[in-house]
């Protein structure tokens, strides 16, 4: 026996050290290596020193605490405390509200239970939780952690660590740097402190927060909310209606997501619809590819690059560049030397700034600038332009566009048709190559040049120069000292004012003035003109041009033939250069002086002056005093009035009187004279004359041969110098 004894009793001495008790409040503690030690109580207490034990407990509240390397603890109550200093122990917990502390590297925890408290201060410690409402703080580098319950918390002090969440309502805070987390849960709030951390979530309504720099933050959820607010930070989203409020790097891929950034040089791209987007620094790059995005800028020198439709873009900075390629965009600017490109149609462009360039290509734009020395071209149809500031640019090649002006200096050229502009400034300078092109202007010294048909022109102030170069162009004029020429035919001038300067070369032309002063020259056929004011000057040099006018001492040349003039005023200047002229004069001291042949003159006023020097003309004057000069042959005169003075050097001649006292001399051969009033003075040169009066005291002296005279009535005083002269 006593042998035995001692060969049991060695036995044991050489077995490992294992402890095992269902009691509660056990107190174990081991300083060997390799311990198992296993309880089933609650409110135990263990405590091991050595290396690679191994621990398992099945009550509740029970405190573990290891000093040594490679220990494995295992629990499975609840509220249970656990504290392991050494390196690489594995640390696995089934049931709830454990608190687990480590001080050692490459520590394995594993919790199954929720509400758990870990915390680790180590490197390189593996971390997964399966229970909710887990509370998990770590002070080391290149920690590893991952949950699948709802509610966790998380906070990491170190660097590298990497986080992976399934749950919901997560709460993830990290000071370190290049930490990569990663959540696929809901409603998770992920805030870090250090610089090149790497976020991606897969659910919806995270938020994230970042206060260091080069981060880089991915989502495809909806509804997350991000916050950087350090440099160089990388955020793409694919969800819907995210909230960015950041200064680095963004790129969306869901709709209405909310972007706001602070800082400089920021890059923003969005493909989805409905996002807002908000800068406040300079240098900013945005692009969108969606519909409805809404971008507002407060920064200088933005680019902005849309793709969508139904974009709001509006900028407070100087030096922005925008271009949009889809249709029924927005876009409003305040600031200077802004420069934006459209390509789609029904775009609403409105700047505030000066010296901005705006370039589009669609059509049915609304384009409307308050700034001066802005540039607007446009390529599309449809476009409507307003401006009121000075010493804008506006050029457009597209037709049916709307253009109106409130400043002065503009610069308007169109290459379309049937564009309609409207100006109230002064020294604006437009010009138009296209058809049907409707032009107003109520400003002074304005420049408008116009080379197609149809076109319909009216100013309103003063100091205007036009001029038209098409067909059919309609223009009317209501300031004074306007300059109007065209080249076209058919042309239609009408001018209110005063001093005006109206020239043409094209063919049936009407011109009608209101004013004085007015100087009308034509150099094509069948123009009509027609005068209402005083001492207007007009000269034609075509053929069949018609000419009224009813101001006094107005001026009258033509150089064509079969022009027609009629005059209603007094002391108006006449001369006609061309043949079968009609002119036909009202008032009383005109001067009607005509060199063609075949001419027409009627005269009904007094006092009036009339010469032709071609043959066959027909001159009739019904006033008193007139003074008519015949040079060529074949002329018909019939004076109605009294004291006419009548000359003619041609031959063949007739004359015809009607009044008294008049006076005729004639100098050629075979006139033909007949007077019926009483007291005429009438003298001949030439040869074969035939004189016949029926007035009283008449005295007839003639001295060629051949004349016949017969008189009628008494007191004539009859003396020939011829020969063969008939009594």
């Amino acid at each position: 026996m006593p042998r035995l004894s001692w060969i049991l009793r060695e036995r044991w001495q050489k077995m490992p050290r294992m402890s095992w008790t269902i009691r509660n409040s056990d107190t174990i503690s081991t300083a060997g290596n390799s311990d198992t030690i296993s309880t089933a109580g609650n409110s135990d207490t263990i405590s091991t020193a050595g290396n690679s034990d191994t621990i398992s407990t099945a009550g509740n509240s029970d405190t573990i605490s290891t000093a040594g390397n490679s220990d494995t603890i295992s629990t499975a109550g609840n509220s249970d405390t656990i504290s392991t200093t050494g390196n690489s122990d594995t640390v696995s917990t089934a049931g709830n509200s454990d608190t687990i502390s480590t001080a050692g590297n490459s520590d394995t925890i594993s919790t199954a239970g929720s509400s758990d408290t870990i915390s680790t201060a180590g490197n390189s410690d593996t971390i997964s939780t399966a229970g909710n409402s887990d509370t998990i703080s770590t002070a080391g580098n290149s920690d590893t952690i991952s949950t699948a319950g709802n509610s966790d918390t998380i906070s990491t002090a170190g660097s590298s660590d990497t986080i992976s969440t399934a749950g919901n309502s997560d709460t993830i805070i990290t000071a370190g740097n290049s930490d990569t987390i990663s959540t696929a849960g809901n409603s998770d709030t992920i805030s870090t402190a250090g610089n090149s951390d790497t976020i991606s979530t897969a659910g919806n309504s995270d938020t994230i927060s970042t206060a260091g720099n080069s981060d880089t933050i991915s989502t495809a959820g909806n509804s997350d909310t991000i916050r950087t607010a350090g440099n160089s930070d990388t955020i793409s989203t694919a969800g819907s209606s995210d909230t960015i409020s950041s200064s680095d790097t963004i790129s969306t891929a869901g709709n209405s997501d909310t972007i706001s950034t602070a800082s400089n040089s920021d890059t923003i791209s969005t493909a989805g619809n409905s996002d807002t987007i908000s800068t406040a620094g300079n240098s900013d790059t945005i692009s969108t590819t969606g519909n409805s995005d809404t971008v507002s800028t407060a920064g200088n020198s933005d680019t902005f690059s849309t793709t969508g439709n139904s974009d709001t873009v509006s900028t407070a900075g100087n030096s922005d560049t925008f271009s949009t390629a889809g249709s029924s965009d927005t876009i409003s600017t305040a600031g200077n030397s802004d420069t934006i490109s459209t390509a789609g149609n029904s775009d609403t462009i409105s700047t505030a700034g000066n010296s901005d360039t705006i370039s589009t290509a669609g059509n049915s734009d609304t384009i409307s600038t308050a700034g001066n020395s802005d540039t607007i071209s446009t390529a599309g149809n449809s476009d409507t332009i307003r401006t009121a500031g000075n010493s804008d640019t506006i050029s457009t090649a597209g037709n049916s566009d709307t253009i109106s002006t409130a400043g002065s200096s503009d610069t308007i050229s169109t290459a379309g048709s049937s564009d309609t502009i409207s100006t109230a400034g002064s020294s604006d300078t437009i010009s138009t190559a296209g058809n049907s092109d409707t032009i107003s202007t109520a400003g002074n010294s304005d420049t408008i040049s116009t080379a197609g048909n149809s076109n319909t022109i009216s100013t309103a102030g003063n100091s205007d120069t036009i001029s038209a170069a098409g067909n059919s162009d309609t223009i009317s004029t209501a300031g004074s000292s306007d300059t109007i020429s065209t080249a076209g035919n058919s042309d239609t001038i009408s001018t209110a004012g005063s001093s005006d300067t109206i020239s043409t070369a094209g063919n049936s032309d009407t011109i009608s003035t209101a004013g004085n002063s007015d100087t009308i020259s034509t150099a094509g056929s069948s123009d009509t003109i027609s005068t209402a004011g005083n001492s207007d000057t007009i000269s034609t040099a075509g053929n069949s041009d018609t000419i009224s006018t009813a101001g006094n001492p107005d001026t009258i040349s033509t150089a064509g033939n079969s022009d027609t003039i009629s005059t209603a005023g007094n002391s108006d200047t006449i001369s006609a250069a061309g043949n079968s002229d009609t002119i036909s004069a009202a008032g009383n001291s005109d001067t009607i002086s005509a060199a063609g042949n075949s001419d027409t003159i009627s005269a009904a006023g007094n006092s009036d002056t009339i010469s032709a020097a071609g043959n066959s003309d027909t001159i009739s004057a019904a006033g008193n005093s007139d003074t008519i000069s015949a040079a060529g042959s074949s002329d018909t005169i019939s004076a109605a009035g009294n004291s006419d003075t009548i000359s003619t050097a041609g031959s063949s001649d007739t004359i015809s009187t009607a009044g008294n006292s008049d006076t005729i001399s004639t100098a050629g051969n075979s006139d033909t004279i007949s007077t019926a009033g009483n007291s005429d003075t009438i003298s001949t040169a030439g040869n074969s004359d035939t004189i016949s009066t029926a007035g009283n005291s008449d005295t007839i002296s003639t001295a060629g041969n051949s004349d016949t005279i017969s008189t009628a009535e008494n007191s004539d005083t009859i003396s020939t110098a011829g020969n063969s002269d008939t009594i």
